[in-house]
Protein backbone atom coordinates (compact mmCIF):
# COMPACT_ATOMS: atom_id res chain seq x y z
CA UNK A 1 0.00 0.00 0.00
CA UNK A 2 1.21 3.53 -1.43
CA UNK A 3 -1.43 6.05 -0.46
CA UNK A 4 -4.05 5.20 2.23
CA UNK A 5 -7.46 6.98 1.37
CA UNK A 6 -10.78 6.34 3.64
CA UNK A 7 -14.38 7.84 3.70
CA UNK A 8 -15.26 8.55 7.55
CA UNK A 9 -18.44 9.49 8.59
CA UNK A 10 -17.45 9.32 12.60
CA UNK A 11 -14.74 7.28 15.14
CA UNK A 12 -15.57 5.62 18.24
CA UNK A 13 -11.97 6.27 19.67
CA UNK A 14 -11.02 9.74 19.10
CA UNK A 15 -7.30 9.74 20.55
CA UNK A 16 -6.58 6.33 19.02
CA UNK A 17 -7.78 7.33 15.96
CA UNK A 18 -5.49 11.06 15.97
CA UNK A 19 -2.31 8.72 17.12
CA UNK A 20 -2.98 6.06 14.05
CA UNK A 21 -2.73 8.83 12.02
CA UNK A 22 0.04 11.04 13.11
CA UNK A 23 1.98 7.59 13.31
CA UNK A 24 1.01 6.75 9.82
CA UNK A 25 1.51 10.01 8.04
CA UNK A 26 4.93 10.31 7.81
CA UNK A 27 5.52 6.71 6.17
CA UNK A 28 2.33 6.82 4.45
CA UNK A 29 -0.04 9.67 2.41
CA UNK A 30 -3.16 9.22 4.08
CA UNK A 31 -6.33 10.68 2.14
CA UNK A 32 -9.58 11.67 4.12
CA UNK A 33 -12.82 12.39 2.83
CA UNK A 34 -14.97 13.48 6.43
CA UNK A 35 -18.59 13.11 5.77
CA UNK A 36 -21.11 15.12 8.05
CA UNK A 37 -18.96 18.30 8.43
CA UNK A 38 -21.99 20.48 7.80
CA UNK A 39 -25.48 20.44 9.21
CA UNK A 40 -27.50 18.65 6.61
CA UNK A 41 -24.42 16.00 6.67
CA UNK A 42 -24.49 15.38 10.48
CA UNK A 43 -28.02 14.59 10.37
CA UNK A 44 -27.53 12.05 7.41
CA UNK A 45 -24.75 10.49 9.37
CA UNK A 46 -26.62 10.23 12.18
CA UNK A 47 -29.43 8.43 10.67
CA UNK A 48 -26.90 6.15 8.55
CA UNK A 49 -24.79 4.70 10.67
CA UNK A 50 -25.48 6.95 13.91
CA UNK A 51 -22.65 8.21 13.97
CA UNK A 52 -21.69 11.50 16.04
CA UNK A 53 -20.14 13.48 12.74
CA UNK A 54 -18.10 16.06 15.06
CA UNK A 55 -17.23 19.90 14.71
CA UNK A 56 -15.76 21.24 11.70
CA UNK A 57 -12.68 23.03 13.85
CA UNK A 58 -12.06 19.44 15.43
CA UNK A 59 -11.24 17.74 12.32
CA UNK A 60 -9.32 20.61 10.94
CA UNK A 61 -7.20 20.40 14.14
CA UNK A 62 -6.62 16.71 13.71
CA UNK A 63 -5.59 17.63 9.53
CA UNK A 64 -3.69 19.86 10.62
CA UNK A 65 -1.66 18.37 12.99
CA UNK A 66 -1.10 14.78 11.77
CA UNK A 67 -0.45 15.89 8.44
CA UNK A 68 -3.67 13.71 7.01
CA UNK A 69 -5.08 15.36 3.75
CA UNK A 70 -8.66 16.33 3.64
CA UNK A 71 -10.47 16.35 0.56
CA UNK A 72 -14.30 17.30 -0.47
CA UNK A 73 -15.31 14.87 -2.55
CA UNK A 74 -14.40 10.81 -3.95
CA UNK A 75 -12.97 12.54 -7.17
CA UNK A 76 -10.37 14.65 -5.48
CA UNK A 77 -9.35 11.71 -3.35
CA UNK A 78 -8.53 9.85 -6.84
CA UNK A 79 -6.35 12.93 -8.32
CA UNK A 80 -4.60 13.27 -5.10
CA UNK A 81 -4.07 9.80 -5.27
CA UNK A 82 -2.68 10.01 -8.17
CA UNK A 83 -0.09 12.79 -7.58
CA UNK A 84 1.31 10.87 -4.91
CA UNK A 85 1.53 7.57 -7.36
CA UNK A 86 2.73 9.46 -10.45
CA UNK A 87 4.92 12.50 -8.93
CA UNK A 88 8.34 12.91 -7.21
CA UNK A 89 7.95 14.50 -3.96
CA UNK A 90 8.13 18.08 -3.42
CA UNK A 91 7.84 20.52 -0.45
CA UNK A 92 6.83 23.90 -2.67
CA UNK A 93 4.54 24.13 -5.77
CA UNK A 94 5.10 26.79 -8.03
CA UNK A 95 3.75 26.55 -11.18
CA UNK A 96 5.17 27.93 -15.11
CA UNK A 97 1.91 27.84 -17.07
CA UNK A 98 1.57 27.00 -20.61
CA UNK A 99 -1.96 28.16 -22.73
CA UNK A 100 -3.22 28.25 -26.36
CA UNK A 101 -4.80 31.76 -25.80
CA UNK A 102 -4.99 34.77 -24.78
CA UNK A 103 -8.17 35.11 -22.63
CA UNK A 104 -7.37 31.52 -21.74
CA UNK A 105 -4.26 32.70 -20.09
CA UNK A 106 -5.45 35.05 -18.44
CA UNK A 107 -8.50 33.18 -16.95
CA UNK A 108 -5.75 30.11 -16.36
CA UNK A 109 -3.56 32.43 -13.83
CA UNK A 110 -6.50 33.34 -11.84
CA UNK A 111 -7.83 29.85 -11.69
CA UNK A 112 -4.06 28.88 -10.24
CA UNK A 113 -4.40 31.56 -8.23
CA UNK A 114 -7.76 31.18 -6.13
CA UNK A 115 -7.00 27.02 -6.16
CA UNK A 116 -3.68 27.51 -3.97
CA UNK A 117 -1.18 27.15 -6.73
CA UNK A 118 1.59 29.80 -7.07
CA UNK A 119 2.33 31.30 -10.80
CA UNK A 120 5.50 33.25 -9.82
CA UNK A 121 7.07 35.96 -12.75
CA UNK A 122 9.97 34.78 -14.51
CA UNK A 123 13.14 34.82 -14.12
CA UNK A 124 14.47 37.56 -16.13
CA UNK A 125 17.29 35.16 -17.71
CA UNK A 126 14.11 32.80 -18.62
CA UNK A 127 12.62 35.59 -20.02
CA UNK A 128 15.73 36.18 -21.94
CA UNK A 129 16.00 32.42 -22.93
CA UNK A 130 12.58 32.11 -24.42
CA UNK A 131 12.80 35.57 -26.16
CA UNK A 132 15.44 33.77 -28.23
CA UNK A 133 13.02 31.13 -29.93
CA UNK A 134 9.51 32.17 -29.29
CA UNK A 135 8.00 35.09 -32.02
CA UNK A 136 5.99 37.84 -29.80
CA UNK A 137 3.04 38.41 -32.41
CA UNK A 138 0.13 37.21 -30.55
CA UNK A 139 1.84 35.53 -28.22
CA UNK A 140 3.42 36.34 -24.43
CA UNK A 141 6.31 34.53 -22.42
CA UNK A 142 4.88 35.92 -19.15
CA UNK A 143 3.94 33.42 -17.28
CA UNK A 144 1.03 32.08 -17.51
CA UNK A 145 2.49 31.53 -21.22
CA UNK A 146 0.45 32.28 -24.28
CA UNK A 147 2.45 30.12 -26.72
CA UNK A 148 0.06 28.97 -29.38
CA UNK A 149 2.62 28.72 -31.99
CA UNK A 150 4.72 26.69 -29.71
CA UNK A 151 2.78 24.32 -28.67
CA UNK A 152 2.56 22.67 -31.65
CA UNK A 153 6.08 22.31 -32.74
CA UNK A 154 8.42 19.77 -31.61
CA UNK A 155 11.59 21.72 -31.25
CA UNK A 156 10.27 24.73 -29.88
CA UNK A 157 8.05 23.20 -27.20
CA UNK A 158 11.04 20.84 -26.19
CA UNK A 159 13.43 24.30 -25.75
CA UNK A 160 10.42 25.75 -23.80
CA UNK A 161 10.33 22.94 -21.46
CA UNK A 162 14.03 23.16 -21.13
CA UNK A 163 14.18 26.77 -20.33
CA UNK A 164 11.35 26.75 -17.54
CA UNK A 165 13.01 23.78 -15.99
CA UNK A 166 16.21 25.85 -15.50
CA UNK A 167 14.09 28.28 -13.63
CA UNK A 168 14.81 28.43 -9.87
CA UNK A 169 11.02 29.68 -9.17
CA UNK A 170 9.87 27.05 -11.17
CA UNK A 171 8.59 23.41 -9.25
CA UNK A 172 5.72 22.33 -12.04
CA UNK A 173 5.42 22.47 -15.86
CA UNK A 174 1.47 22.87 -16.55
CA UNK A 175 0.55 22.63 -19.57
CA UNK A 176 -3.18 23.69 -20.39
CA UNK A 177 -4.74 22.40 -23.87
CA UNK A 178 -8.25 21.57 -25.44
CA UNK A 179 -9.08 18.46 -25.05
CA UNK A 180 -10.61 18.52 -28.91
CA UNK A 181 -6.76 18.60 -29.88
CA UNK A 182 -6.46 14.72 -29.05
CA UNK A 183 -9.28 13.84 -30.85
CA UNK A 184 -10.97 13.45 -34.11
CA UNK A 185 -9.12 14.18 -37.41
CA UNK A 186 -6.21 15.34 -34.97
CA UNK A 187 -6.55 11.99 -33.11
CA UNK A 188 -2.78 11.67 -34.41
CA UNK A 189 -1.59 14.18 -32.55
CA UNK A 190 -1.96 11.96 -28.72
CA UNK A 191 0.65 9.91 -30.07
CA UNK A 192 2.93 12.59 -30.94
CA UNK A 193 2.45 14.79 -27.89
CA UNK A 194 2.78 11.37 -25.75
CA UNK A 195 6.09 10.26 -27.34
CA UNK A 196 7.46 14.17 -27.37
CA UNK A 197 7.03 14.65 -23.74
CA UNK A 198 8.27 10.98 -22.84
CA UNK A 199 11.43 11.31 -24.48
CA UNK A 200 12.17 15.00 -23.14
CA UNK A 201 12.05 13.28 -19.56
CA UNK A 202 13.81 10.32 -20.33
CA UNK A 203 16.83 12.97 -21.66
CA UNK A 204 16.31 15.21 -19.08
CA UNK A 205 16.15 13.03 -15.42
CA UNK A 206 16.34 16.35 -13.67
CA UNK A 207 13.92 18.54 -15.60
CA UNK A 208 10.92 19.87 -13.65
CA UNK A 209 7.70 17.64 -13.84
CA UNK A 210 5.01 18.18 -16.79
CA UNK A 211 1.42 17.86 -16.38
CA UNK A 212 -0.97 18.48 -18.68
CA UNK A 213 -4.94 19.96 -18.13
CA UNK A 214 -7.66 19.42 -20.37
CA UNK A 215 -9.64 22.10 -21.22
CA UNK A 216 -13.34 22.19 -19.48
CA UNK A 217 -16.39 22.88 -21.56
CA UNK A 218 -15.24 20.31 -24.57
CA UNK A 219 -17.04 17.47 -24.26
CA UNK A 220 -17.45 14.89 -21.66
CA UNK A 221 -16.20 12.06 -23.70
CA UNK A 222 -14.06 14.09 -25.76
CA UNK A 223 -12.06 15.10 -22.42
CA UNK A 224 -12.16 10.78 -21.17
CA UNK A 225 -10.73 9.99 -24.11
CA UNK A 226 -7.89 12.68 -24.18
CA UNK A 227 -7.13 11.96 -20.42
CA UNK A 228 -7.06 8.16 -20.92
CA UNK A 229 -4.51 8.26 -23.79
CA UNK A 230 -2.19 10.73 -22.07
CA UNK A 231 -2.15 8.31 -18.96
CA UNK A 232 -1.83 5.34 -20.50
CA UNK A 233 1.22 7.17 -22.55
CA UNK A 234 2.48 7.80 -18.71
CA UNK A 235 1.68 11.27 -18.58
CA UNK A 236 0.56 13.10 -15.74
CA UNK A 237 -3.02 14.71 -16.67
CA UNK A 238 -6.63 15.81 -15.21
CA UNK A 239 -9.58 16.44 -17.11
CA UNK A 240 -9.32 20.59 -15.81
CA UNK A 241 -6.99 23.10 -14.87
CA UNK A 242 -9.15 23.56 -11.62
CA UNK A 243 -8.81 19.72 -10.57
CA UNK A 244 -4.89 19.66 -11.32
CA UNK A 245 -4.47 22.67 -9.32
CA UNK A 246 -6.21 21.30 -6.41
CA UNK A 247 -4.19 18.00 -6.17
CA UNK A 248 -0.70 19.61 -6.81
CA UNK A 249 -1.43 21.54 -3.78
CA UNK A 250 -2.63 19.31 -1.37
CA UNK A 251 0.07 16.85 -3.06
CA UNK A 252 3.04 19.84 -1.95
CA UNK A 253 1.41 20.66 1.30
CA UNK A 254 1.78 17.13 2.76
CA UNK A 255 5.16 17.05 1.71
CA UNK A 256 5.93 20.41 3.14
CA UNK A 257 3.86 19.15 6.34
CA UNK A 258 6.18 16.14 6.45
CA UNK A 259 9.60 17.76 5.90
CA UNK A 260 8.81 20.58 8.80
CA UNK A 261 7.82 17.12 10.96
CA UNK A 262 11.20 15.53 10.57
CA UNK A 263 12.78 18.68 11.29
CA UNK A 264 11.18 19.34 14.84
CA UNK A 265 11.50 15.74 15.61
CA UNK A 266 15.38 16.42 15.05
CA UNK A 267 15.31 18.98 17.23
Amino acid sequence: TEVICAYIEGVKDARRFFDQVHAICPEKPIIILKGGLTDAGARAAASHTGSMAGTTKIWEALFRQTGAISVNSLDEMAETAYCFLNLKPMCRMQAAVIGVGGGATVSNGDICTREGLVVPTLDPETIAGLSEFIPLVNQGIANPLDIPGVVFDENGLVRTFEVLSADPEIDVIILHMPARIFSGALEGLLAWFVGMVNDFAEKHADAKPIVVALSEGARLGMTETGVRGLRQGGIVTFSSLPKACRALRRFAAYHRTMDERRKWDRG
